[in-house]
């Protein structure tokens, strides 16, 4: 049973069967298999299992058709989102206290690849980008064959990011912001001065 199916028949209210798994040695993916378990769990926060072997568990079990769901040690989206790249199909964090620690699980591992500002747009409730659905990025729709083909090219809403970005960087580093505020709409034709020649001069360039 793969993830998936495994979250299907849990919310339709199917019986599934599983048990905890502490040994890394490699014989327990079959033996686990023959007796027809829908899942396995495993304990990373009470059994000392290093990343690189939990995925080889991970993928051990889940190419045997057993879905690994991994117990996190701490309700940390990090976490979350490194057991699900190491191949878990399911994860259980502990010690949830509060609403935010959810939403910042569920965004981990419901909403990846997203992060930063439109992970938390997208927990927010705003509408993800229609072109690359809040992404960044999308591939080239070209042939196969094409030099262009598979390529990966930045969403034009992250280049309004990236520009808006620029500019503020810009602005900030070249200690021009507090220039900001002085603008042509607010320049005076006859400039600053009392002397008659400056006030002509400055209106005929002003005019130029």
């Amino acid at each position: 049973m793969k993830g998936r199916e495994l979250s299907a028949a849990l919310r339709s209210g199917k019986q599934v069967y599983g048990t905890n798994v502490i040994s890394t040695a490699p014989r327990w993916p079959t033996a686990m298999a023959s007796l027809g378990l829908d899942l396995v769990f495993i304990d990373t926060e009470h059994v000392s299992i290093g990343r690189d072997k939990l995925s080889w568990i991970c993928g051990a079990y889940s190419a045997r058709n057993v879905a690994p769901v991994v117990r996190i040690p701490k309700p940390d989206p990090y976490w979350a989102c490194m057991a699900l790249d190491g191949g878990a199909h399911g994860i259980i964090a502990p010690y949830v206290e509060t609403a935010a620690q959810v939403q910042e699980l569920r965004g981990a591992v419901k909403l990846r690849p997203l992060k930063g500002q439109r992970l938390y747009d997208a927990l927010d409730g705003k509408e993800p980008c229609p072109i690359c659905g809040g992404r960044g990025w999308l591939t080239v729709d070209v042939p196969v064959g094409h030099p262009d083909f598979g390529q990966v090219v930045t969403c034009e809403c992250q280049e309004r990011d990236m520009q808006a970005d620029q500019h503020d960087r810009l602005l900030r580093y070249s200690n021009l912001g507090e220039l900001a505020r002085f603008t042509f709409g607010l320049l005076k034709p006859e400039g600053l001065t009392d002397n008659p020649e400056s006030v002509k001069r400055f209106r005929n360039a002003y005019r130029e």
